[in-house]
């Protein structure tokens, strides 16, 4: 197993880049990115969904003691994939986005779906919009960019795959949908479509629209996310989508002698009886409040990383203690070890509002009154009197994530798909409650509304049978 991690940290790229709206992913490239960068979280995912049953016993289990770990000081390796800095910011946002949405119960976000959405969200924002995404995610537009770009490039150049190869794959697909009433610039189209390979459609908003977009997620997530929008408000004018999707086996596949019935126990520290899957990995993980462990899947360039929390410590106490930085520190030096694994089979599924997250990332303006995507909208005059004209009013209204995982013998299979609407009219604040109850002496009036002229007057100190 050493001598294919290595291969997949080591081994050149030659194949020539598909221009294909769906990426498909390398066979060999950096074994991290599922977990720093496709982010399907193991923390907080991992409640059983097989074989469950109340039991009182809590069976011996390892100690997990906090230490100080201390990484080298040069900076994880990035396979020249991307630069050290472009890495580090990017699994740097996705964990603190990670952090926003997580909460008690599961959780479960692909950040590297909500990266390429936002991106592009930002390549049609301009001024303080395009600044607060720039301070979330850490780097410029044109430096995200060129992450994702780059990174997408790396999808697509396989090691060893034969053209007409089947194996399993990441795929990456980003499209966009257009009311025609929406004066979008065509230069931010031309960008979308030749730097992100976005597909872009266009038709009058409705009902149709919605079916479409389920459709066209459900076709690029093999089917694990059938519905991921519910419906569009007469004010939509703008829907751009990212779908991800994978499905890979084990390296090392699980014999039916590998899996034991044992006791899990969960967060409120009650217990139950579910199917472990028992192996000997080769990759130990250190990190100040947690320990874990690297298992590769079969001729792909990804692992599943679990990640066990110290005694005393929680999986927000893990996720709050990571940066970007020296989270590909630990996995890139990982300890060569017999480590011993048990891991649950589970399965979960979990959709997540991104706009309170992306607003505590710094992200504000872009949802409210003070958005400018004056980079996407084309603010000449039109003929047309249906035709919006400039981007006044133009928001983000909202951002939501699907994702889904499934963990058991034979592999992993996972699925997110990101879905942000714009429209043209801007957000009303919400109403306020209050009371009037007219139980006492009051005043009232009958007013000429148009004018705001009162008609009459009057006062009741006493109501009269």
């Amino acid at each position: 197993m050493k001598a294919q991690r290595d291969l997949a940290l080591n081994k050149g790229l030659s194949k020539e880049i598909s221009t294909s709206t769906k990426t498909e992913v390398p066979r060999k490239a950096i074994a991290v990115v599922l977990v720093s960068l496709m982010g399907f979280c193991i923390f907080g995912c991992a409640s059983p969904s097989h074989d469950e049953e109340s039991s009182t016993s809590v069976p011996d289990k390892p100690a997990n003691p906090t230490t100080q770990i201390d990484f080298p000081a040069e900076p994880a390796p990035t396979n020249n994939v991307m630069t050290t800095d472009q890495a580090d910011a990017l699994a740097d946002f996705s964990l603190r986005l990670f952090g926003a949405t997580y909460n008690d119960d599961n959780t479960l976000i692909s950040p590297l779906s909500v990266a390429y959405a936002l991106n592009m969200v930002e390549l049609g924002a301009q001024g303080q919009t395009l600044s607060q995404i720039e301070d979330a995610t850490g780097m410029t537009s044109e430096e995200m960019n060129g992450a994702l770009t780059t990174l997408s490039t790396s999808f697509t150049q396989r090691l060893g795959a034969s053209d007409n190869d089947d194996s399993e794959s990441l795929y990456i697909a980003n499209a966009l949908w257009v009311d025609p009433k929406f004066p979008i610039k065509s230069d931010y189209l031309a960008t979308t479509e030749s730097q992100l390979n976005a597909e872009v459609f266009s038709g009058m908003f409705g009902d149709q629209t919605v079916s479409e977009v389920n459709t066209w997620v459900n076709s690029h997530t093999n089917g694990m996310i059938p519905h991921v929008l519910d419906k569009l408000s007469s004010f939509s004018a703008l829907v751009l989508v990212n779908a991800a999707s994978f499905d890979a086996q084990w390296d090392s596949a699980y014999e039916d002698d590998d899996l034991v019935e044992d006791v899990f126990t969960n967060a409120s520290g009650q217990t139950q009886k579910v199917t472990f899957m028992e192996s000997e990995e080769d990759y130990y993980i250190e990190l100040t409040n947690a320990c874990g462990f690297m298992k590769f899947y079969d001729d792909t360039p990804f692992a599943f990383v679990g990640l066990l929390p110290a005694e005393g410590s929680t999986p927000g106490d893990v996720i709050e203690g990571l940066t970007g930085e020296n989270l590909r520190q630990a996995l890139a030096y990982s300890r060569y070890a017999n480590v011993s694994v048990r891991l649950p089979r589970f399965s979960d599924e979990c959709r997540t509002n991104l706009v309170d997250p992306l607003k505590q990332l710094g992200i504000t303006d872009a949802f409210g009154d003070y958005a400018n995507f004056s980079g996407m909208i084309d603010d000449a005059p039109s003929d047309n009197n249906d035709v919006i004209t400039g981007d006044e009013g133009f928001h983000i209204s909202s951002a939501m994530q699907d994702a889904v995982i499934e963990v058991d013998e034979n592999g992993t299979r996972a699925a997110a798909a990101t879905v942000i609407v714009g429209d043209t009219a801007a957000p009303a604040a919400p109403p306020e409650d209050h009371e009037v109850y007219l139980d006492r002496p009051f005043v009232y009036m009958i007013v000429h509304v148009p004018t705001n002229l009162p008609v009459f007057i009057g006062t009741v100190n006493t109501l009269n049978a």
